[in-house]
């Protein structure tokens, strides 16, 4: 997530927090902040969504491993993973001009650095 999504975030994440019942201090935020900062708002607020409406764990108020490891999972069964070096795109961000590639693999195209094939 970058520095402009932090409200959007922080709205979403105390919607849960408040259907939880649960307080969302100041401290917790920073703790999933940090936590998912690596990830895209969209597929936070996706994986939010899927934890409160699973029947099995929604029952309790989600932790950002719970988050992450709904990311991680959503990314493995549609297969978004870079076409260039095979990295998550979940987690490395997404890059639609060259298409399914990641921004790390897309900075280093710009910079003519960009080998041919998969990466190793």
């Amino acid at each position: 997530m970058r520095s402009n999504d932090s409200a959007a975030f922080k709205t979403n994440l105390a919607e849960v927090y408040n259907l939880y019942r649960a307080e969302l201090t100041v401290g917790v935020l920073e703790l999933w902040w940090g936590a998912l900062k690596p990830y895209n708002l969209s597929d936070v607020k996706s994986a939010l969504a899927k934890h409160v409406a699973n029947g099995e764990i929604g029952q309790f108020c989600p932790k950002p491993a719970d988050v992450i490891k709904t990311i991680e999972d959503s990314a493995k069964a549609t297969g978004t993973m870079c076409t260039h070096c095979g990295a998550d795109l979940a987690r490395t961000g997404f890059t639609a001009m060259m298409g399914g590639i990641c921004n790390p693999c897309y900075k280093a195209y710009l910079n003519n650095e960009w080998t041919s094939g998969r990466a190793a």
